[in-house]
């Protein structure tokens, strides 16, 4: 591989980066982008502590208390002790909030349907085992982080959204 060649690919990355986002903003949903991804992170993770939330996401707790604060007040994301430890709270994703989630993916496969209506169901399975593996060497490749929270390797990717 050449240098040019992953300039070239880092660059297409960048452009469906961006087409993603302007899917998102089309969506047929209340929340902006950066909520779907709390949403969707608290989905896959079940509840958590802020803490870990903002470890998965990698934002600084105060970020993502600050979008639990407006998920909260829109009634997509609840709050309750701890059973390991009454002094802290446990996030999670209300039933509002999962509709809100899945009105959101249902809007946007039906672009990806309609863009993508001359794909074979083989070409979309070898795009997506490819964005799986180059995510996989992408996150290999990162440094670590060694916080003993949650498993690094998992993280919440662009790619990953709104899986």
């Amino acid at each position: 591989m050449t240098r040019a060649q992953l300039e070239e690919l880092i660059r297409a990355l960048n452009d469906v980066v961006l087409i993603r986002k302007d899917l998102m903003a089309t969506a047929s949903t209340t929340c902006h982008l950066g909520a779907l991804g709390v949403l969707s992170a608290l989905s896959r993770l079940g509840a958590i502590r802020v803490s870990h939330l903002a470890e998965y996401m990698q934002v600084d707790v105060s970020v993502a208390s600050r979008q639990l604060a407006q998920l909260e007040s829109a009634g997509y994301v609840g709050r309750h002790r701890d059973p390991n430890d009454g002094r802290a709270h446990l996030v999670f994703v209300t039933e509002a909030g999962k509709r809100e989630l899945d009105g959101a993916r249902a809007s946007v496969a039906s672009h990806f349907e309609a863009a993508l209506d001359g794909w074979t169901g083989e070409e979309l399975t070898l795009l997506t085992a490819q964005l799986d593996r180059l995510r996989g060497d992408l996150e290999r490749a990162r440094p670590t982080r060694n916080s003993g929270h949650l498993d690094q390797t998992t993280h919440g990717t662009g790619v990953k959204t709104l899986s």
